[in-house]
């Protein structure tokens, strides 16, 4: 893989096996077919695409190394290879039901009645490997922008896309969700899944969100979440299992989306189906552990079976929540502004 470093607010530079001509509208996206490289040349970089890094000296950027190194991780990345393209939680309608079944559900239902034009272009932060980058290119015909900060996370995404023959519409591109590369009101729609909980200013992103959103456009986000009652003690072991430096309550996002405009859609409680899901999780790598490939210690493949069960606890003590909201960018009461 080739990995450029950029500084500012310039689009991460990418290119893939698409003429520039065909994806003229994607203004600052510079889709273009670097000269004098073959096909299987191409592939190495990955699948046609170069990926940039996205590069600050903004001081959030520790906590963002170190989201980055908790995806990086060996052990996490023997996990994702037993269950699969799907990272996130799952909505189940019955007991047992498969988790992939339930995790599809989940984005099924968070694109529902979005009623996308196919000339609508989303932008996906946290991307994973871009199974619900790919589900709304299939579903609307519209083009996605699907970024992250892990380069073996977009270099998989990449081959998945191109096997399902989507990488027309779907683009890959290494970027921060607190500093995104790309010019205001360049979306109609910013998604975000269980990724929020790793960012320590969260409002800061919904505010990115905001800058790159049109006007009239609108974020679609689940995330995990911990009620304000639960102690530090527990907070600490929940954070723990996530890496994750701070996770909002329910009325935390409520507050933040006010402040910054937006007009709250829908606001969906997910919370019981938290506890299923990491059952799940651990069921898959329990099943599937002489999968996991030699090398990994098994004090850290049970360390890490111990946080899911922990979780699970946790979520059916009422203690992790998850929320699905819908909300479109509106007017800021201070500035009577709308863009």
């Amino acid at each position: 893989m080739r990995v450029d470093g950029h500084r500012g607010a310039d689009c991460a530079s990418l290119s893939g096996p698409l003429s520039l001509a065909k994806t003229a509208n994607w203004r600052d996206l510079h889709w273009s077919e670097r000269l004098g490289e073959s096909r299987d040349e191409r592939r190495r970089q990955p699948g046609g695409q170069r990926i940039s890094a996205f590069v600050t000296d903004d001081p959030i950027h520790g906590s963002v190394s170190a989201t980055q190194s908790f995806y990086e991780e060996g052990v996490r990345v023997a996990f994702e290879a037993i269950w699969g393209e799907h990272l996130h939680l799952g909505l189940f309608t019955r007991p047992k039901e498969p988790l992939i079944a339930a995790q599809r559900r989940a984005i099924r239902t968070m694109a529902e009645s979005l009623d996308l034009p196919a000339d609508a272009e989303v932008l996906e932060v946290a991307c994973g490997v871009g199974p619900a980058a790919r589900h709304l290119a299939r579903r609307y015909g519209c083009r996605v922008a699907a970024t992250s900060i892990s380069p073996r996370q977009l270099a998989q995404g990449l081959d998945l896309t191109e096997a399902a023959g989507l990488d027309h519409l779907v683009r890959f591109a290494g970027a921060d969700y607190h500093q995104l590369p790309f010019a205001d009101g360049r979306f109609d729609l910013w998604w975000c899944q269980e990724a929020l909980l790793h960012s320590p200013d969260k409002a800061r992103v919904l505010g990115e969100a905001r800058r790159v959103l049109r006007s009239g456009g609108r974020i679609v986000v689940s995330d995990l979440t911990v009620p304000t009652a639960v102690s530090d003690a527990e907070r600490a072991l929940i954070y723990a299992r996530v890496h994750a430096p701070v996770m909002w309550d329910k009325a935390d996002y409520e507050r933040a989306l006010a402040a910054l405009g937006f007009d709250i859609e829908r606001f969906d409680d997910w919370s019981a189906q938290v506890a299923p899901s990491y059952a799940a999780i651990k069921q898959a790598v329990e099943a599937h552990r002489a999968d996991i490939p030699p090398g990994f210690p098994d004090a850290q493949v049970e360390a890490a079976l111990a946080q899911f069960q922990l979780w699970v606890d946790f979520a059916r003590a009422g203690k992790i929540g998850w929320f699905h909201f819908r909300a479109r960018k509106g007017r800021l009461a201070a500035t009577g502004d709308r863009q």
